[in-house]
């Protein structure tokens, strides 16, 4: 039975080794990406969005491209901020309004916000790495976007949501090269997912999910036909660099590792206990030919504590082999009111065993006296025949008797 029981707890903890690394899953990235658009007064342009912050809790932030917060140019062939930018959530019609956080100065890479919070999406996750290391061998990768067309709006009114990018899509390829921290690229992954327009802003991710960078780019010989050779993604060292100076919460990779060794540490010792629990009970064995209770016990014949003076006085009280004397009439055995003065719920026990009896103080708050001598708390003191027992004072007295 011992060994079964062993078996069983070994076999649980080893599933939870097993189990709990298994709870990372890319498809989870789906519910972090969104689409963003880009207002402008003619015209307007989709790309892609992942929210971020603590794991577990509802989310207000969102990392994108720089560029993906542009759909115009004057006059002079520069790129104009959006007059308004929107999110949109899901297969959703409805968009939601976002403002711009932070722009980076050292990459191509922005934060917006929403106001309040949702719960419609959840964090991602950031896999921080060291660049030689990735760079040295090829990974699969994936990109997660909204590809899309640029809408022209007429008059700057127009129903910028029919577009043909409802629908997030996925496709699969692998690393590259890793690029040095240039001072205004910023470190970027080489892929061959292949990407196009609308996919900026949105995450590259491995095979558990976890974040690797931010889709950006592509090089192509014809852009519209996605006949692209080559694609960059602004690193996830870049993101989480760009977080920590804008004191934006994330989750990492680290973080969620941190908390599986925390939940596995408690299940093993909640199992560990469960066990040690039941090896103990079957470790017991019944003690033969040994009185439990009852006034006989043993050498010495039986003892009788009678109440001389005080709210018991006159009672008599026949030793079992452990009493309480006290006011809680849930714990106590021998009982006085709550309104006996001095007296502790839980004032003193007393034991009978081996023709012995012995008094112990249980930290009262008025004190416990054999004759004269104050017993300390916790400390059990002998009491003989014919000795008086005082509870808080010497109103409230016992004797012992045979």
């Amino acid at each position: 039975m011992k060994k079964r029981i062993c078996s069983v707890v070994l076999a649980l903890i080893l599933a939870v080794f097993y189990v709990l690394p298994a709870f990372a899953n890319q498809d989870a990235i789906r519910d972090s990406v969104v689409r963003l658009y880009a207002i402008g007064h003619f015209k307007s342009e989709i790309g892609s969005a992942f929210a971020v912050g603590k794991s577990g809790k509802s989310v207000r932030y969102f990392v994108t491209n720089k560029h993906c917060l542009y759909c115009e140019t004057d006059v002079k062939g520069e790129r104009e901020p959006a007059i308004r930018l929107s999110i949109i959530i899901g297969n959703s019609t409805a968009d939601i309004p976002c403002n711009v956080v932070a722009i980076s100065d050292r990459c191509d890479l922005a934060i917006v916000d929403i106001e309040g919070y949702t719960d419609e999406r959840k964090p991602a996750i950031l896999r921080t790495f060291d660049p030689d290391v990735l760079g040295e061998h090829t990974e699969e990768v994936w990109t997660y976007g909204y590809p899309g067309v640029v809408i022209d709006l007429k008059g700057g009114t127009g129903d910028f949501l029919l577009s043909d990018s409802k629908t997030l899509n996925v496709t699969r390829g692998t690393t590259g090269m890793v690029s040095p921290n240039g001072a205004t690229a910023g470190e970027q992954i080489f892929h061959d997912a292949n990407i196009s327009g609308g996919n900026s802003g949105g995450p590259l991710v491995d095979k558990n999910g976890y974040i690797l960078g931010v889709n950006t780019w592509g090089i192509h010989d014809s852009y519209e036909n996605n006949n692209a050779a080559l694609f960059g993604a602004i690193s996830s060292n870049e993101v989480a660099r760009f977080l920590d100076e804008e004191k934006i919460p994330y989750t990492t990779v680290k973080d969620i590792r941190n908390r599986r060794i925390l939940m596995i540490a408690m299940i093993i010792a909640v199992l560990a206990a469960f066990a040690a629990m039941i090896l103990l009970v079957l470790n017991r064995k019944p003690q033969k030919g040994k009185k439990i209770s009852g006034s006989g016990t043993g050498k010495g014949g039986s003892r009788t504590l009678v109440c001389d003076a005080g709210e018991l006085a006159g009672k008599q009280y026949p030793l079992s082999r452990k009493m309480m004397i006290g006011r809680s009439s849930q714990s106590c055995d021998i009982v006085f009111s709550g309104s006996a003065k001095g007296v502790s719920a839980k004032h003193c026990t007393i034991t009978f065993e081996n023709g012995t009896v012995m008094v112990t103080d249980e930290k009262s708050t008025y004190g416990t006296w054999i004759d004269e001598v104050k017993l300390e708390p916790g400390v059990p003191k002998v009491m003989h025949r014919g000795q008086k027992l005082y509870i808080g004072s010497k109103q409230q007295a016992f004797s012992l008797h045979s």
